[in-house]
C-alpha cells in the first residue's frame, strides 16, 4: 500500500483522509442536525456516514490500472488528462464489499447504517459525475476483474484513512478501521444499481439514502475541491480563503500535518 498515488505527488491515504476531515470540520454541525431530522422518520443515519463518504471516493484508485496511468501522465502529461474512468465505481463497489464482509461475519448493519453506506457509496459516484460521462478509462484495464481482485487493497486504503482521520477526532466504527474482504465478493452489478437505487432499503431507510446522497455528494465535492488546490496550487485558492474566514477551525486542518499526509510531504510546511 504504501506509494500508491491519488495525483503526481500525492499520496492516496493522506488524500483520502485529508478530505474527510476538510468535510467534517466544514459540515459537522449541518449533517448531524440532517441525521437527527432524518431519524424521526424511523431511520437513524450513522454520523460516520459523512467521513465515510469522503474517505471512500478515491479509494478505487489504488486498482494497478489506475496507478499505472496517474503514474504515466505524472512521466508524459497528455492534453486529454489522465484516463481515470471508473474508478468512481470501483470507490463504490468498496463500500458493497465492506458490507458483504459484515453480513458473512454475522454483523448485519441497521437499516440506518446500510442507508449511510450506501449514501456514501452513492456520493462517491456522484461527486465524479464528470469522470462517468466524459473521461476515458485506462487501456486494457477490465473493470469488473480489476475490482474484484483490487478488493483487499481498497479496503486497506479505506481503512488506513479511517485511522489518520479518526486521529485528527472523526467518528469512524471499528470495524472500519481494519474492514475484512467478504469470502465471496458481492457481483458488479451492485454499482450498476446504484446508478438508480440500492437494493433491499426499506421506505424510511430509502428516503434517509436519497437525502444524505444528495447532502454528502456536495460536501465531498467542495471538500476535494479545496484539498485538492491546496496541494497542486500550494493554497486552499479563493473559495478556501472565503470558508476560513467563515469558520476559523479549518485554516488548522489546511496547513501543518494533515497537509503533509494529503500532499504526500508536498503541501504547505512540508
Amino acid at each position: 500500500m504504501p506509494g500508491l498515488l491519488a495525483w503526481c505527488g500525492e499520496d492516496l491515504v493522506g488524500h483520502c483522509a485529508g478530505v474527510a476531515v476538510v468535510a467534517w470540520r466544514l459540515y459537522r454541525v449541518e449533517w448531524v442536525r440532517l441525521a437527527e431530522r432524518l431519524s424521526r422518520g424511523g431511520v437513524e443515519l450513522p454520523i460516520w456516514a459523512l467521513p465515510l463518504a469522503a474517505a471512500l471516493h478515491d479509494v478505487g484508485l489504488a486498482l494497478p490500472c489506475y496507478q499505472a496511468e496517474i503514474e504515466r501522465y505524472c512521466r508524459d502529461p497528455k492534453p486529454w488528462g489522465a484516463r481515470l474512468k471508473g474508478h468512481e465505481a470501483a470507490s463504490a463497489y468498496a463500500a458493497a464489499a465492506v458490507l458483504a464482509g459484515m453480513e458473512e461475519r454475522g454483523y448485519p448493519l441497521s437499516p440506518g447504517e446500510a442507508a449511510g453506506l450506501w449514501a456514501a457509496a452513492k456520493a462517491a459516484m456522484l461527486h465524479h459525475h464528470d469522470a462517468v460521462t466524459s473521461s476515458l478509462a485506462p487501456p486494457g484495464c477490465s473493470l469488473d476483474a480489476a475490482i474484484t481482485d483490487g478488493i483487499p487493497v481498497m479496503l486497506d486504503v479505506l481503512g488506513a484513512a479511517c485511522r489518520l482521520a479518526g486521529g485528527r477526532g472523526l467518528p469512524c466504527p471499528g470495524w472500519l478501521l481494519s474492514p475484512e474482504p467478504p469470502r465471496r465478493p458481492p457481483g458488479s452489478e451492485v454499482t450498476d444499481s446504484l446508478i438508480l437505487e440500492p437494493r433491499g432499503l426499506g421506505p424510511a431507510a430509502l428516503r434517509a439514502y436519497r437525502v444524505a446522497a444528495t447532502f454528502l455528494t456536495g460536501v465531498v465535492a467542495l471538500a476535494d475541491s479545496l484539498v485538492s488546490s491546496l496541494c497542486r496550487l500550494g493554497s486552499p485558492g479563493w473559495l478556501g480563503a472565503q470558508l476560513a474566514r467563515e469558520r476559523p477551525g479549518l485554516s488548522g486542518e489546511l496547513e501543518g500535518p494533515l497537509a503533509r499526509a494529503a500532499c504526500g510531504g508536498g503541501g504547505p510546511g512540508g
